[in-house]
């Protein structure tokens, strides 16, 4: 029994480890693949982007904001990640040069990542917040 009182604070410290770092790689994946269906979508409406010189087309501020929509939240209007707006979500479009011949859509996200003990990432230790990121790039389809 004595046993088990000195090892078990170190046990319960690696049980909270493993399921913090397990919902921090689920996060940065789950983001990943909102960035990535955000891009797609943007990349298929049709007046997102004027195609002669890659600029801003006439349906660009409401394909973004419902982009923005679709990446941080779910179908119900929920947030896909705790702390996560639509306004961190941005969008810029890249010119074509010698690499890319087209206009490619690039997104980006930076959120805080939030632990099961609130705010801070590791309450033991005071380390700063720990930052989820991620960018996608997608051609311009224009479908």
């Amino acid at each position: 029994m004595i046993e088990f009182s000195i090892l078990s604070p170190l046990l319960f410290l690696l049980l909270f480890g493993f399921t913090e770092m397990g919902r921090l790689l689920y996060q940065q994946n789950q983001l990943t693949k909102q960035v990535t269906t955000g891009a797609r979508y943007i990349a298929r409406i049709p007046d997102a982007v004027n195609t002669d010189d890659c600029s801003i087309g006439p349906g660009w501020a409401d394909a973004v904001t419902s982009a923005q929509t679709l990446v941080a939240q779910s179908v119900n209007g929920d947030p896909v990640l705790p702390g996560l707006n639509p306004g961190d979500v941005s969008f810029t479009i890249i010119a074509p040069n010698v690499s890319t011949p087209a206009c490619v859509i690039h997104v980006e996200v930076e959120t805080g990542y939030i632990t099961l003990f609130g705010d801070s990432s590791t309450p033991l230790f005071n380390i700063g917040p720990i930052m989820l990121n991620t960018s996608a790039e997608e051609r311009f389809l224009g479908l």
